[in-house]
């Protein structure tokens, strides 16, 4: 994982697959005691894993809102592409 990348980020590279927190106050999972929750309040999380051509981590793609926000399935589908295009350029940069 990287470090100190907050635990919002760090949840999606540990897991390897997106994150989606539309309420970190009504949320199953705890994020008590989050820095990105509790002193920035960063409220609401979606990210995606970003990775190498070789399957390692290179890094998430994310957005953050201090209020509660609902991304539609087409909010989620652009996030996931450039997710892809991102991965594509990262490939691009390791063929030369």
């Amino acid at each position: 994982m990287l470090k100190d990348s907050g635990i919002y980020c760090e949840t999606v590279l540990g897991q390897g697959t997106h994150l989606y927190v539309r309420n970190a106050h009504a949320d199953i999972r705890s994020w008590a005691g989050n820095p990105c929750f509790e002193q920035h309040g960063l409220l609401t999380y979606l990210g995606y894993p970003i990775r190498w051509p070789d399957g390692s981590l290179f890094g998430t793609l994310c957005v953050l809102d201090l209020v509660e926000k609902v991304y539609t399935d087409h909010e989620r589908d652009v996030m996931a592409l450039m997710r892809d295009l991102i991965e594509g350029n990262l490939r691009t940069l390791c063929v030369h």
